[in-house]
């Protein structure tokens, strides 16, 4: 249905379900994370009761069929790198 369109997520935790809808719907979504990961990678349930930043359940739920890029976008460079993704993007998510 959103084939074709672009969505950049840097949303926390309540609007990271608007991503994973638009992504269920066709949307390429781009997730934003800050050095080190989500903090959402944080949360449990975990799978396998294993505490890891790579087996949140919550945090897979809520970012299944999006892609992800690590940026700082605190520094120059990483703001660079966000407005040339944002010129190519459809819809913004914060």
């Amino acid at each position: 249905m959103l084939a074709g369109l672009t969505a950049l997520d840097l949303a926390g935790p309540q609007g990271q379900f608007t991503g994973r809808i638009l992504a269920d719907l066709g949307m390429r979504v781009i997730k934003i994370e800050p050095p080190g990961g989500d903090p959402m990678r944080s949360i449990g349930p975990f799978k396998d009761d294993a505490v890891d930043r790579e087996t949140s359940l919550r945090f897979a739920f809520l970012n299944g069929g999006k892609e992800s890029v690590t940026l700082e976008i605190g520094t120059a460079d990483g703001r660079e790198l966000l407005l040339r993704l944002a010129e190519r993007a459809d819809v913004l998510i914060e």
